[in-house]
């Protein structure tokens, strides 16, 4: 598929998913304990409604190791059907990069998330704002700048 030629945008969707399941997690978050956002010290979940961060993380971190697993079957189908007169270990390295860049993008900086409690919280919140706002970035990178065609 041509990116830059395509006629049907998926922009409207991706932000209806994109700002809507977020504003669902925490409108039932602010429903079912409103005194649960913020703290004397800071705003952030109270321990007690840590959840409604936990398990949007832990279903991403699954979405994404799944995701992973099927970008790697999909790797060793395409390598099996390689022709002779292609290079396949050139291939091998493109399609292993992108898959490991891929890893990274989607699902790596979100484990950082489970690290934002206890003694190393301050670290790990920065390093996973950090991470999370160049994901971006990142997927630009690697599936457009790093794209041959």
């Amino acid at each position: 598929m041509n990116y830059l030629t395509s006629r049907r945008s998926h922009f409207p969707t991706a932000c209806l998913i994109g700002f809507g399941v977020p504003a669902v997690i925490v409108t039932i978050s602010a429903a079912v304990r409103s005194d649960g956002y913020g703290t004397g010290k800071s705003c952030w979940l109270n321990l007690n409604l840590i959840w409604s961060f936990l398990g949007p993380v832990c279903v991403f971190i699954t979405i994404n190791t799944t995701l992973l697993i099927l970008t790697f079957w999909l790797l060793r189908v395409k390598l099996a059907s390689l022709n002779e007169n292609v290079s396949s270990l050139k291939n091998i390295q493109i399609l292993t990069f992108k898959a490991l860049a891929q890893l990274f993008i989607l699902g790596s900086t979100w484990v950082i998330g489970f690290f934002q409690f206890g003694t190393w919280a301050i670290v790990a919140s920065y390093l996973f704002t950090i991470c999370n706002s160049l994901q971006g970035a990142f997927i630009f990178l690697v599936h457009c700048l790093l794209n041959r065609q």
